[in-house]
């Protein structure tokens, strides 16, 4: 039997025996399910409407509990946060008249007697007959000092309705702007005579304002001095209204209601006053405790127990569930009343509804799986039409490219090597073709390939000598050919241990007293270090032009290379700027060799361990972090040198090492920069002689002069 016929027979088999055994499940299953679906929704709709009742009930009582203790916590946090915003307000207060000499009459055109223009925020004031005129007045100019603060404690709130101090003057400053009336004397108000009577920030009785007619609750706080003696009173009104809005009953239906009870047992707000929206028509200070219904009375007596509960009372001739919790800022509790009626009134329509809907959807489930049984049955037959299909295409396709290698594979074994398989397609088998191919091609070229890889050996070598003389051209050239300076002797030279390096050096003068160098040593060695030093040295210039600050450019840059360092590639590099005008030296050493620094006729010595910074080039920007220093480039004189300077060997093993270089530093400290450079390089040719160069050296000196 041929490869054809064995995959075409495989696949009917295996499509065949897999639909006969799911089609027949699944017939069964369907047939199960819907006399299974008829049965049990004829047995749970009644058990889920009785148990829906009782679980909506304990439901809802938890809810509601839960509800009750949230909108309880949520008053008290927006209340207990005012007596910290009034003690803060009273602390400014004392600081401003301590330093009340150093405040600007400025201040005081955040007063206005006027109502100001729109997005303008203004305090209003007023003055009695004992306060001093508005320019001579001193407790004018500290409260006018308190609006930037007085403004955020209001912005900061949406039950605040206002904030005021007043003075023992009768000086009278309100946030935000307000009309005040006529004649009006702030120490004739209860809130103020509470707060000068006590030693701790007070809560008052609910009243309306006589500023605004809202019913409010205020927060008060005497401000004294070290004797005792009262300076100021400071307040906040809550806007009583504003609070029950924030309540979840108002976004409940109108038999729901919520309600605030304070510690006496009387009702200071609840949800009809925020619906009505009149006040002093639906204030009445009905107290629940004197209430002619017992279980308002109940419920009463363990709200002002100060703790959260629920209870189940008979209340306007229908049974209610009342949730409540504490407010222990003020003493109050609030409550949530649902009638019972309304939690299972929903479950007694449901259950009407369940009865008719399940006799139509049992009769459409019968119907239903009848037609799904014949679609299945019909698609089946169709899928098994496709199959036998597809497997005669996928047959024919699968073997004709085997016949073709077999036939190449039998020229071949007759010597015909410009034999050639044409097989299109990306699978195995068009690979397997393809590397044929490639089997014969490569032995008929192998020799020829030999003699080229000679040739470009060669071309190699050429092309690197080449980059050396491109590398060496990008150096800059000599400073003195450069600039015709007195004040700077700068020198510098880079020495590749390959034809091409990976260490570098650059100067140049940004402008007239700017002067820009660096010096780095690149991780690696070659040409991937001679291309990673080339982009490192154009970005660091780059970034000089643009910013004077060198531990920003070396971020700058950093930021620039680990974008697209996928070979972890880092640089160590020392970078200063010089201000010739300042005479100082703003440097930043990224994990680069101490530089060797002298001043005046000092000897040199290892500067300083300066702050660490990372190397450029591998760390992602927040990981990254360079540090600038500032010295005194006064008769400075400073030696920057790679770490091959120091760690040249000699025959024995010996490193040249720290010591040696500061000792020749220090002998020749008198001669330019070019004749130092000159010197070490020559000493290093002596102490090295026996041994392979092993990494670039890289020297600068640099001399300041008067």
């Amino acid at each position: 039997m041929s490869i054809k016929s064995k995959i075409l027979l495989s696949m009917l088999l295996l499509a065949g025996t897999g639909f006969g055994i799911i089609s027949a499940y699944c017939l069964i299953s369907l047939e199960d399910l819907g006399r299974y679906a008829e049965v049990s929704a004829d047995k749970l709709s009644y058990k889920a409407i009785e148990d829906s009742k009782t679980a909506l009930l304990r439901l809802s009582r938890s809810n509601l509990e839960t509800i009750a203790e949230g909108q309880a916590m949520i008053t008290d946090l927006r209340l207990r946060k005012l007596p910290g915003e009034l003690e803060m307000l009273n602390l400014i207060f004392q600081k401003q008249r301590l330093q009340q000499q150093q405040l600007k009459p400025l201040l005081l055109s955040n007063l206005s007697t006027s109502l100001p223009e729109k997005n303008i925020h203004k305090c209003s004031f007023s003055l009695t007959s004992d306060s001093k005129g508005f320019y001579e007045n001193p407790l004018l100019l500290i409260f006018s000092s308190l609006f930037d603060y007085m403004k955020i404690i209001y912005s900061g709130s949406s039950t605040i309705e206002a904030i005021y101090i007043a003075g023992t003057d009768g000086t009278l400053v309100t946030y935000p702007w307000m009309s005040i009336p006529l004649n009006f004397d702030p120490r004739e108000r209860p809130w103020y005579k509470k707060a000068v009577s006590s030693n701790v920030v007070e809560w008052s009785e609910p009243y309306f304002s006589a500023l605004t007619g809202n019913l409010l609750v205020t927060c008060t706080s005497a401000i004294k001095d070290d004797q005792g003696r009262v300076l100021a009173v400071s307040a906040i009104d809550v806007n009583i209204e504003s609070l029950v809005k924030t309540f979840p009953g108002t976004r409940f239906k109108d038999t729901v209601s919520t309600f605030i009870l304070d510690r006496d047992g009387f009702v200071i707000g609840s949800r009809e006053m925020s619906h009505k929206g009149n006040w002093q028509m639906a204030v009445v200070r009905e107290n629940m405790l004197n209430s002619p219904e017992p279980g308002m009375r109940e419920a009463a007596k363990k709200m002002i127990g100060g703790v959260p509960g629920i209870i189940s009372v008979n209340s306007r001739k229908q049974q209610r569930i009342i949730a409540f919790a504490p407010v222990p800022s003020t003493g109050w509790s609030v409550g949530i009343s649902v009638p019972e009626t309304d939690i299972v009134s929903a479950a007694n329509d449901a259950a009407y509804q369940i009865r008719n809907e399940l006799a139509v959807e049992n009769n459409f489930l019968r119907n239903d799986l009848r037609g799904k049984m014949r679609g299945f049955m019909i698609i089946g037959i169709f899928f098994l039409i496709v199959l036998i299909l597809i497997g005669l295409w996928l047959s024919e396709r699968l073997t004709k490219p085997l016949w073709m290698l077999i036939k190449a594979t039998r020229d071949i074994g007759f010597g015909d090597f410009n034999c050639r398989i044409q097989v299109k397609g990306k699978d195995e088998i068009s690979e397997l073709a393809g590397n044929f191919n490639s089997m014969v091609h490569e032995l008929k070229t192998y020799m020829k390939n030999l003699e080229h890889s000679i040739a470009a050996q060669e071309r190699v070598e050429n092309e690197l000598e080449l980059g050396a003389k491109i590398q060496a051209s990008m150096l800059p050239e000599k400073f003195s050919k450069r600039y015709n300076r007195k004040d700077i002797d700068l020198a510098a030279t880079m020495i590749p241990a390959r034809k091409v390096g990976g260490d570098f050096y650059d100067f140049t003068m940004l402008n007239d007293h700017l002067l820009y160098f660096s010096i780095g040593d690149i991780s690696d060695k070659g040409i991937p270090a001679a291309i990673f030093m080339t982009q490192t040295k154009t970005l660091m210039l780059g970034k000089a032009m643009e910013n004077y600050c060198p531990a920003e450019i070396l971020t700058q840059v950093n930021n620039e290379l680990s974008g697209s360092n996928e070979s972890c590639m880092f640089a160590n590099i020392f970078c200063g700027i010089a201000d010739m005008r300042k005479q100082t030296l703003s440097y930043c050493n990224a994990a680069y060799n101490r530089p060797m620094i002298a001043h005046g006729d000092e000897d040199f010595k290892i500067a300083e361990k300066d702050t660490g910074s990372t190397p450029v080039g591998p760390f992602r920007p927040e990981e990254a972090h360079y540090v600038s220093h500032s010295r005194n480039l006064l008769n400075l004189r400073i030696f920057l040198y790679s770490n091959s300077v120091i760690e040249a060997e000699n025959h024995n093993g010996e490193h040249f090492g720290t010591e040696r270089l500061r000792v020749i530093l220090n002998k020749h400290k008198d001669l330019s920069g070019e004749a130092i450079i000159s010197v070490i390089q020559d000493e290093l040719n002596v102490f090295s002689a026996a041994t392979v160069q092993p990494d670039d050296i890289t020297m600068m000196m640099i001399k300041f002069k008067e």
